[in-house]
């Protein structure tokens, strides 16, 4: 059998609920010493979680067997119920202590922001209950040099953590500009609901109406599964894409801690394109919260382009076409909750799988290793004990080609932004009008991504919101003033 075969009898025994079958299958493709694509493997890890609430025993079977994939190491199915073993926490540094000007105090400005682009929910890859709204700023933001230091995470190949990246004032007030653009909830919907809003649109019929338990218009379709494949409960979030100088300031404290470059890389396509030189950090910065009981089960992620905005304001979700990211980047901008830490899964050679935990410290980053389904870490936040958990998940990206530039923006739309700034870091006024509504952008598989073409081409197409017409004109967006926050 074919390897994309074994494949297709994962996704298969996966999707019908048939776990001894999925199980033989991962044996058989971690034997073949080959792994399918990140898309796949993200889709199996999220089946497998999903299968706890049918049978545990068969969801951790399952999960180590698709560490063992992930590693590229062989495995047998598992004879015996596979042990889950937590081990205690691991912190980085020492809580810093908390300077106090909460935000009544030091009160960062929203006036200046709007929305860039406005995603509907329907539109959304899985498709969603809410819009996608990615919020932008006219003003430019500084950040002065600051030195962080690195620390490796050894339990867990390629992780390490930059500690001091950010001090807790910078943490407190980029938090309450996320607070006053408004953080609210994401839910995908499930793939029975899919089915049934694809039912409701042939029939011209509102679609959200088909969600609808009183709905007895319509014949519900055949069940594809029962299971539940969220990944993302009790969490709520902002998007923000960074203006260049703040993007390129916390790009550079990090930089020379960075790997520098990366070998047989390859393009969304999952074309070779050689080696790929570090350039900078994706600006589509996405602001979580997860209150008390907060969790992100255990996924994989996949890697991002570099989204910003055109010459003409237009958000681009892929606007260069040369880069793509190799890490992911988790900046923690608070710490005084209980749990919530950022959990990582291994397959040990004793059937184990084993949970390995990195405690957040508000201003470090941790970033590790994704994009490639060789060597993917298998992940979750786990489960917030009390208080909120507030953190920014954004990407470190690397370009192929003949030249590596460090601008994470377009050259010709820099317009002297990308410069790093000397200028400190410091509070802003009180708003004078406060902007609300957002949403985030779940956790997708690469190959479904829209390109930069096709994105650009239907956001013209699109009526814009009053609220987008209230965008300034590009001049104002290319040459704007630059403020210290």
């Amino acid at each position: 059998m074919s390897r994309r075969e074994v494949c297709n009898g994962v996704s298969a025994a996966l999707q019908e609920k048939r776990w001894g079958e999925a199980a033989s299958r991962l044996a058989e493709l971690s034997r073949l010493g080959g792994v399918a694509k990140v898309g796949a493997l993200q889709r199996w890890v999220r089946d497998a979680d999903a299968a706890r609430h049918e049978d545990e025993v068969a969801s951790f079977a399952l999960l180590w067997l698709l560490c063992r994939v992930a590693a590229g190491e062989p495995a047998a199915v598992p004879r015996e119920p596979v042990a889950v073993v937590r081990f205690d926490p691991w912190e980085p540094c020492e809580r810093r202590p908390n300077l106090g000007g909460g935000p009544a105090e030091r009160s960062a400005s929203v006036s200046s922001f709007f929305v860039a682009h406005t995603e509907k929910a329907l539109e959304r890859q899985p498709p969603n209950r809410y819009d996608l709204r990615i919020w932008t700023s006219r003003e430019v933001r500084t950040l002065a040099p600051a030195t962080a230091r690195r620390v490796e995470v050894g339990a867990v190949e390629g992780a390490f953590v930059l500690n001091g990246v950010l001090s807790v004032g910078e943490c407190r007030e980029l938090l309450d500009i996320a607070t006053q653009l408004g953080f609210e909830p994401d839910e995908p919907l499930d793939p029975d609901q899919r089915d049934r809003l694809a039912l409701a649109a042939a029939r011209t019929k509102g679609a959200f109406a088909a969600l609808a338990d009183d709905d007895d218009d319509l014949d519900d379709p055949e069940p594809r599964t029962n299971l539940k494949t969220g990944v993302s409960e009790r969490s709520k979030t902002v998007v923000w894409l960074a203006d260049a100088a703040l993007n390129e300031g916390l790009f550079e404290r990090c930089r020379s801690h960075l790997p520098q470059t990366y070998d047989d890389c390859r393009d969304a396509r999952g074309r070779a394109v050689g080696r790929a030189e570090l350039c900078g950090l994706n600006a589509r910065w996405r602001l979580y919260r997860y209150d008390a009981g907060g969790t992100y089960r255990p996924h994989v992620d996949g890697a991002w382009p570099a989204s910003a905005l055109d010459s003409a304001g237009n958000y681009v979700y892929d606007a260069f076409g040369d880069r793509l990211s190799k890490l992911t980047a988790v900046v923690y901008l608070n710490d005084d909750f209980s749990g919530g830490t950022t959990a990582f899964y291994s397959a040990a050679d004793d059937n184990t799988l084993r949970v390995f935990g990195v405690t957040p410290r508000a201003g470090s980053v941790l970033f590790f290793p994704h994009g490639d389904a060789a060597g993917s870490l298998i992940h979750e936040g786990s489960n917030v004990a009390s208080g909120s958990k507030y953190i920014i998940r954004t990407e470190v990206l690397y370009k192929w080609g003949s030249s590596s530039s460090s601008s994470s923006y377009p050259s010709s739309r820099n317009h002297g932004r990308a410069r790093t700034s000397t200028t400190p870091f410091v509070a802003l006024e009180h708003p004078s009008s406060g902007a609300r509504r957002h949403d985030e952008d779940s956790l997708r598989d690469n190959n479904k991504r829209p390109s930069a073409t096709t994105m650009t081409a239907t956001s013209s197409k699109k009526k814009r919101s009053r609220r987008q017409l209230k965008r300034p004109p590009s001049s104002i967006i290319d040459k704007p003033r630059p403020r210290v926050i």
